[in-house]
C-alpha cells in the first residue's frame, strides 16, 4: 500500500489538531517603576509597566497610589509585586506590594489605573520603624507574608513577618546579607530564595531555622548589572535583570534563571528607561516557539524546517529549556505539543505543570511524532 505523502501527512494532523486550537498569551508580566521621586509627577514613572509580547508595552493610566485616604497617596519606589490566593477566597487571587520609598504594603486595586488601598498596620514611616522595607514573598500553606527590611548596604537585612490581613508585625530577624534585591517562596521545598546583590548570589533562607544556603550566582553578563525581584512561576525562577545602557539611561530584561547552573535565558525583549524592582508574571509559554501568541502550526512549521539542525531564527531547539540541547529534535515537538493551544498561566516547565486548556490537541501528538520523524527517516 502506497504510504501517505508527508504533504497529505500534515493536512490530515492539521485538520486533527483543530479542535485543540486556542488563542493564548505567551509572556505577560508587570513591572512598577519607581523613580524614588518627590513629586510623582514624572510621565511613565510611578506606574505600573506592562509587557505583552504581542501588544507591546502599556502603563497605568495613573501613579501608583492610594485614592481612598482623605488625601490621595502616590507612591514613588514600588519595589515588589506578588499574587497570592487567599484562603477565605482562593479563587480571587489577589495582588499585593510594597513600597520602600513610604515602607507601606499595600493591595493592588487596579493594575490598569495602578489604584491601591494600604494595609493598615504594614507601615514605618519615611525615617521610621524600617530601614527600607523592600520584597515580598508569600507562604500560602501557612497564609504567612514576608518582607525583606533592606539595610541597602549599609547594615544587615531583616527577614520580618507580617499578618496579611491587619499587617501587624509578628516576628523579625537578621538574616546576615546586607543588600538582598530579591526574595521569593518556593512551595516546592518551603524555602525563601533571596538574591543579595553585594554578593550577587541567590541563597535559600529557611524563615523557621533561619539556616541560608548558597545556591547559585546567576550570569551577570553586563557590568554593573543586577537582579531585582525573584518570582516563582510554574515552578521556575523569574527575575528582572536591571543595567544601564551606554548612554547611562536604566534597562530591564526579565531572565528566567536555572538554580543548578546560574544560566539564563531572556524572556520578552528588553524595556528601556525603567528603574523597575519588581516582577509579576502573568503568562509565559516556552512552546510558541515563532512568538505569535499561539502554540500552532506555525511553531510546527518551524521544528520541521529546522528538524536535525541546530536551529534557527526563530529557533526550533526549546528544549530542553535555557537554550535548548543544540539539535532540533523529538524532545522540541514535545515542548510543542505539550503547550499546544497556548494558554495564560504556567507553561510546562521542570515541575511539569500544564497550560490549563483543551487536552485534545496533546492527545494526537504520537501520532504527530510518529508520522513526522517516521516521514523524515524514510526521505533520508
Amino acid at each position: 500500500m502506497r504510504l501517505m505523502s508527508a504533504t497529505a501527512r500534515i493536512i490530515v494532523l492539521i485538520v486533527l489538531l483543530l479542535p485543540a486550537f486556542a488563542q493564548g498569551v505567551t509572556i505577560d508580566f508587570w513591572l512598577a517603576d519607581g523613580n524614588n521621586s518627590a513629586d510623582g509627577t514624572f510621565l511613565g514613572e510611578d506606574r505600573l509597566v506592562r509587557y505583552n509580547s504581542q501588544t507591546g508595552i502599556a502603563l497605568s493610566t495613573d501613579t501608583i497610589r492610594a485614592i481612598h485616604l482623605p488625601t490621595p497617596h502616590w507612591y514613588g519606589w514600588p519595589s515588589d509585586l506578588i499574587r497570592i490566593a487567599p484562603p477565605e477566597d482562593p479563587n480571587n487571587p489577589v495582588v499585593i506590594g510594597v513600597d520602600t520609598f513610604w515602607q507601606q504594603i499595600y493591595t493592588l486595586d487596579d493594575p490598569n489605573t495602578g489604584h491601591i488601598t494600604p494595609i493598615p498596620d504594614a507601615t514605618g514611616n519615611r525615617f521610621g520603624s524600617y530601614a527600607g522595607l523592600g520584597s515580598l514573598a508569600y507562604d500560602s500553606d501557612g497564609d504567612i507574608l514576608y518582607s525583606m527590611d533592606g539595610a541597602y548596604g549599609l547594615g544587615v537585612d531583616r527577614l520580618i513577618t507580617f499578618n496579611r490581613t491587619t499587617g501587624a508585625k509578628s516576628t523579625a530577624f537578621n538574616v546576615g546579607f546586607t543588600d538582598v534585591r530579591g526574595m521569593a517562596f518556593n512551595e516546592a521545598d518551603d524555602l525563601l530564595y533571596v538574591y543579595d546583590k553585594d554578593l550577587g548570589q541567590i541563597h535559600t533562607l529557611d524563615p523557621n531555622s533561619q539556616a541560608t544556603q548558597l545556591v547559585t550566582t546567576p550570569v551577570h553578563d553586563v557590568a554593573g548589572g543586577f537582579y531585582g525581584e525573584l518570582t516563582f512561576f510554574g515552578g521556575d525562577l523569574f527575575a528582572p535583570f536591571r543595567y544601564e545602557d551606554a548612554l547611562g539611561a536604566d534597562v530591564v530584561q526579565v531572565r528566567e534563571i536555572d538554580l543548578l547552573t546560574g544560566a539564563i535565558v531572556n524572556i520578552g525583549e528588553p524595556i528601556f528607561d525603567v528603574s523597575a524592582h519588581s516582577l509579576l508574571m502573568n503568562s509565559y509559554n516556552p512552546g510558541d516557539v515563532n512568538d505569535d501568541g499561539v502554540v500552532d502550526v506555525g511553531d510546527l512549521a518551524v521544528v520541521g524546517a529546522q528538524w536535525g539542525g541546530p536551529g534557527g531564527t526563530p529557533n526550533g531547539d526549546v528544549a530542553p529549556l535555557l537554550g535548548g540541547d543544540g539539535v532540533v529534535d523529538v524532545a522540541d515537538l514535545a515542548m510543542v505539543g505539550a503547550n499546544w493551544g497556548g494558554g495564560v498561566g504556567p507553561a510546562v516547565h521542570g515541575d511539569g505543570v500544564m497550560v490549563p486548556g483543551p487536552a485534545a490537541g496533546v492527545g494526537v501528538w504520537a501520532l504527530l511524532a510518529g508520522t513526522w520523524v517516521g516521514g523524515g527517516r524514510r526521505r533520508a
